[in-house]
């Protein structure tokens, strides 16, 4: 797959197939909405249909001449009557599914054991994740795995502008505004890689702020958590990845951190285990040491507006820092 060109380009994300809760209950509102809509311009053109086919009936003309006028007029008024009793039916099914539909949106069926604290940045998304246990937290940026069958409260904020966070096969769109948290929450019925997205015009990159979703059983989750919460391993004395981790600390380690080493940052994403994420930049390219190399000497050329400066690194430094970040499993 060419650099600049997403592993998950080939999985099209759409609302109209969830894969679990509550995009359920919103695909269903709007199959739900389309048959309403559809079956109300079918019933109104039958009815417009008989009353242009039907010829006029014989007027029964009284002693004053104005039978025609009034049986006009009654029956213009039955047909009114026929249009609001249509209009009022509709409306009162469609609020009804909107509401059902709102309800379960907003409320987990039963107490989510995990919570998704998602800060959105220009242009990539923190995500600290946390259960019962406070010593079961850590951060992660612009990758989440959750596991299958388990409901998760998301909580958002921003400390720049509003974005918008999407990931339309497990729920619906929540605003992320400046000094505002909302709520609201996800399950995964199926395991599978899933792709959100930032569905509210936030700056130049807003098209290129994803994430990325991983469903995954159980055992599976747990055994990512547990490994997202040690720390970097310490590459071996001379070798490149040690070079590498000098230069990345020295070069890198004001904007980015490395839970363990001395990288301390927290301006960019958190990167203590980048090396087992799937995509880079946002999910704007394939996690591969070609691409990084190419995004640490010129991420301007390819996000342009990014807030990673251009840190000007030798080749042999590029190479070095590669090597040292695709340790960081």
């Amino acid at each position: 797959m060419q650099i600049g060109q997403t592993r998950l380009d080939t999985h099209a994300p759409s609302f109209m197939h969830p894969a679990g809760g509550p995009a359920g209950s919103q695909a269903a509102l709007g199959w739900e909405l389309t048959a309403a809509a559809v079956a109300t311009v079918i019933i109104i053109s039958v009815i417009l249909i008989v009353a242009l086919a039907k010829r006029r009936r014989p007027a029964e003309i009284d002693e004053s001449g104005h039978g025609s006028a009034r049986w006009k007029i009654k029956s213009g008024v039955n047909w009114i009557y026929t249009g609001l009793a249509i209009t009022v039916v509709v409306l009162i099914v469609t609020f009804g599914l909107t509401v059902a539909s709102i309800n379960a949106s907003t409320h987990a069926p039963n107490t989510p054991p995990i919570t998704l604290n998602i800060t959105a940045h220009q242009w990539w998304w923190e995500a600290d994740i946390s259960d019962s246990v406070p010593s079961h937290s850590f951060t992660t940026a612009n990758e989440i795995h959750v596991p299958v069958g388990v409901p998760i409260l998301v909580r958002v904020q921003s400390p720049d502008v509003i974005h918008s966070f999407w990931i339309p096969e497990l729920g619906g769109k929540i605003d992320v505004v400046p000094g505002q948290i909302n709520e609201s929450w996800i399950r995964a019925d199926r395991a599978g890689v899933y792709r959100g997205q930032c569905a509210e015009y936030c700056g130049l990159q807003h098209a290129h702020m994803a994430f990325t979703v991983v469903a995954e059983p159980p055992a599976e989750y747990e055994a990512w958590a547990a490994a997202q919460r040690e720390e970097a391993s310490t590459p071996d004395s001379n070798t490149t990845a040690a070079a590498g981790e000098a230069v990345f600390t020295r070069s890198c380690g004001g904007c980015h951190a490395v839970r363990g080493s001395g990288a301390l940052g927290r301006i960019g994403p958190d990167l203590t285990h980048v090396a087992g994420r799937l995509t880079i930049a946002a999910g704007l390219i394939d996690n591969s040491p070609t691409a990084l190399a190419k995004w640490i000497q010129n991420p301007q050329a390819m996000k342009p507006g990014v807030y990673m400066p251009t840190v000007g690194l030798a080749q042999t430094e590029v190479d070095e820092v590669v090597a040292y970040l695709e340790t960081l499993h």
